[in-house]
C-alpha cells in the first residue's frame, strides 16, 4: 500500500487515477462495442453475400438456359447442321457469343465429334472438356435444355449447359449444343460490387488453387476453407479477416469453395474517428484532471498548512493572533473553532494570571485542575506570619501613594523569599503576610523551609532599607512568628467567592508568636513554637535560643517558644 507524505500528492493521484479509469473503461467499452458490431455487420453482410451469389448464379443460369434454348431452335443453325455446313455453324455461334456475352459455344455430334466452336481460340483441353460433356450428357425427351453445371477447366471455372438440337438428317446420337460461361475476375468483381465483400474462388484440398479473386495477385488463401457455412477469423496480411466459406459442387464429384472475406479494420474504419476522438478526450481529460487536481489540492492543502502553522502559534502561547477567514465550508468552521479556542485559552491565561496574583501558583494549579472544589482536609502545616513594624508611625510620615509604594516593596521582597523556598502566600492582611508550608501540597521538610525563609527575609532586610534610604523613605523592620500544627485546610467562603486557607489553633499561635516579637527584652525578630523546633530535621543547623514557657493569649496552658538568632 502506498503512503503519501503530502495531501496534495494523494489528491493528485486519486483524481487522476479515477479519471483515467473512467476514460479507459469508456474507451475500451466503445472499442469493444465497435468491433462486436462490426463483426455482426460483417457476418450479416456475408450471409447476404451468399444469398446474392446464389441469386447471381441463378440469373446467370437462367440467361444461359434461355440463350441455349433460343440457339437450339434457331433454324439457320439446324439447317447448317443438316447440310454439315461447319462454317455457317461457327458464324451462327460467333453471333450468339457476342449477343449473349458468354465465354463460348460449341456444337458436337452425339458421338462427341466437334462440328464448330466459338471462339476459335479455345485450347485443346477446353475442346476435350466440352466434347466429353456433349458425349456424356443424358438425352431428354421433353426438354431440350439441361440444368447448368460447374466444371473445372484447368485453372478456369466454367458454368456449362448442354442442349439437344433437333436435326432432319440422321446423326448418331443427334447434335448437341454446349454453352460455357467462364467464372473469372469480372464475375467475382460483379459479386463484390453488389455485396461489398472480397470474393475468392479456389479449389479444395491440401493445396488449394485460386481460380478467381477480387484481391490482388497475392490473394489471401484461408488456412481452413473446408470449415463451411460459419464465420471464421484469420490473421490477414493487413490485419484480422472475417471469412465465410461456401462449398461449390463441380463435375465428377470435384469441389471448390467460394470464400467471402472482409477486413475487420475496413469495417470499423467509419467509426475509428470515434475511437480517436475518445483517445483525444482521454488525453485532454487526464491533463485537465491533473490541472484540476493540482488546483484542488492547493486550495485544500494551503488552508490546512495555514491552520497547522496557526496551531504552532497557539502552542507558543500567542493567543492574540486570529485566522482572518470568511469561509462557510468545513475549513472555515475549523478556523472559527481555532479562533474560539484561542479566545478560550487567552481567557484561561487571564484567569490563571488573576489566580496567580490572588492565590499562590500551587493553589491556582489545583483550582484549575480540580475546579473550585478543594474540600477541607486535616493537614500538618507550618504557618508563618510576618508583620511590618511601626507601620502606623510610617503612615503618618508618608503620602498615601508613597506609603502604598513602600508597603508593596516590603511585601514583594518578603513574598519572594517565602515563595523561593516553596511556601505559598495565604493572604495579605494589611501590612502582614500569612504564609503556609505544606499546603495544599505535601512538604516533608516544611518546618525547615519556613525557618530558612524567615532567615532569608532577615538577610534581605538591610538591602531593602538601603534602597529605601536612597529614595528618602524610612527604614522598615519586621517580626516573624512560626508554628507547626495540625490544621484544617481547604476552600473557605461563599458560593460566589472562595479563599483557600487553613484554620486551627496553630494559626492563632503563629500570629501570637509574631506579636511577641515586639518584646524588647528578648531581642528576637523570629520566634518559633516548640512543635516547629521538634519537627526540624537538623535543629543544630540554625542558632536557637530557648525563651521558656510563656502564657499566650487564647491558650490556657503555657507554650514553650524559641528565638532564632541565626
Amino acid at each position: 500500500m502506498f503512503h503519501f507524505r503530502r495531501f496534495r500528492t494523494r489528491v493528485l493521484v486519486l483524481v487522476t487515477s479515477l479519471v483515467a479509469l473512467v476514460q479507459g473503461v469508456s474507451w475500451w467499452a466503445v472499442a469493444h462495442a465497435n468491433r462486436k458490431n462490426a463483426s455482426r455487420h460483417i457476418e450479416q453482410s456475408m450471409r447476404d453475400g451468399v444469398l446474392d451469389f446464389g441469386e447471381f448464379m441463378k440469373t446467370r443460369r437462367h440467361m444461359l438456359t434461355a440463350g441455349a434454348g433460343l440457339l437450339a431452335g434457331d433454324l439457320a443453325l439446324r439447317y447448317a447442321i443438316d447440310r454439315d455446313d461447319r462454317r455457317t455453324i461457327r458464324s451462327v455461334l460467333d453471333h450468339y457469343v457476342q449477343r449473349l456475352d458468354i465465354a463460348g459455344m460449341a456444337v458436337f455430334s452425339g458421338t462427341g465429334d466437334l462440328l464448330a466452336i466459338s471462339p476459335e481460340t479455345a485450347g485443346e483441353p477446353t475442346r476435350n472438356l466440352l466434347a466429353s460433356l456433349a458425349r456424356g450428357w443424358p438425352t431428354r425427351d421433353k426438354e431440350l435444355t439441361h440444368d447448368p453445371i460447374l466444371a473445372l477447366d484447368g485453372e478456369k471455372l466454367l458454368v456449362v449447359l448442354v442442349a439437344d438440337i433437333e436435326v432432319a438428317r440422321e446423326m448418331p446420337g443427334g447434335a448437341r449444343l454446349v454453352v460455357a460461361h467462364r467464372i473469372d475476375r469480372e464475375f467475382v468483381d460483379r459479386i463484390k460490387h453488389q455485396t461489398r465483400l472480397d470474393v475468392t474462388l479456389l479449389t479444395s484440398g491440401a493445396s488449394p488453387r485460386i481460380l478467381a479473386s477480387t484481391l490482388e495477385d497475392d490473394a489471401f488463401v484461408p488456412r481452413n476453407p473446408d470449415l463451411v457455412n460459419r464465420m471464421q477469423v484469420e490473421p490477414g496480411p493487413d490485419g484480422p479477416l472475417l471469412l465465410w466459406s461456401l462449398p461449390i459442387t463441380l463435375l465428377d464429384g470435384q469441389e471448390a469453395h467460394l470464400v467471402l472475406q472482409r477486413s475487420l479494420e475496413d469495417e470499423i474504419a467509419p467509426v475509428r474517428w470515434l475511437e480517436h476522438l475518445l483517445a483525444v478526450t482521454f488525453t485532454v481529460s487526464i491533463a485537465g484532471a491533473v490541472f484540476l487536481a493540482i488546483l484542488l489540492a492547493r486550495n485544500v492543502s494551503r488552508p490546512v498548512q495555514q491552520l497547522a502553522r496557526h496551531t504552532r502559534v497557539i502552542a507558543r502561547g500567542d493567543y492574540a493572533t486570529r485566522i482572518p477567514w470568511k469561509r462557510a465550508d468545513e475549513l472555515g468552521r475549523l478556523a472559527n473553532a481555532l479562533n474560539t479556542m484561542s479566545e478560550g485559552l487567552a481567557e484561561r491565561d487571564q484567569v490563571r494570571d488573576l489566580l496567580d496574583k490572588n492565590v499562590s501558583p500551587e493553589v491556582a494549579a489545583r483550582l484549575i485542575r480540580h475546579g473550585a472544589v478543594l474540600s477541607g482536609e486535616e493537614r500538618t502545616v507550618t504557618i508563618l506570619f510576618v508583620d511590618l513594624r511601626g507601620f502606623t508611625a510610617i503612615s503618618e510620615q508618608l503620602a498615601p501613594a508613597d506609603l502604598f509604594a513602600l508597603l508593596n516593596r516590603f511585601l514583594d521582597t518578603m513574598s519572594a523569599e517565602i515563595e523561593s523556598r516553596g511556601g505559598i502566600i495565604d493572604k495579605y492582611i494589611g501590612d502582614e503576610i500569612m504564609a503556609l508550608f505544606g499546603a495544599p501540597l505535601d512538604m516533608p521538610d516544611a518546618p525547615d523551609r519556613a525557618v530558612q525563609a524567615a532567615l532569608a527575609m532577615r538577610a534581605a532586610l538591610p538591602a531593602l532599607n538601603a534602597a529605601l534610604a536612597a529614595e528618602n523613605l524610612p527604614e522598615v523592620d519586621f517580626g516573624i512568628g512560626i508554628c507547626t500544627a495540625s490544621v484544617l485546610a481547604g476552600n473557605i467562603g461563599s458560593r460566589r467567592r472562595l479563599n483557600y486557607s487553613v484554620i486551627g489553633d496553630g494559626v492563632n499561635l503563629a500570629a501570637r508568636l509574631q506579636a511577641l516579637t515586639r518584646r524588647e527584652d528578648w531581642h528576637a525578630s523570629i520566634l518559633i513554637s516548640d512543635t516547629t523546633r521538634a519537627a526540624l530535621r537538623d535543629p543544630s543547623a540554625c542558632h536557637l535560643r530557648e525563651l521558656g514557657e510563656i502564657a499566650v493569649k487564647g491558650k490556657t496552658a503555657p507554650v514553650r517558644i524559641h528565638a532564632v538568632d541565626a
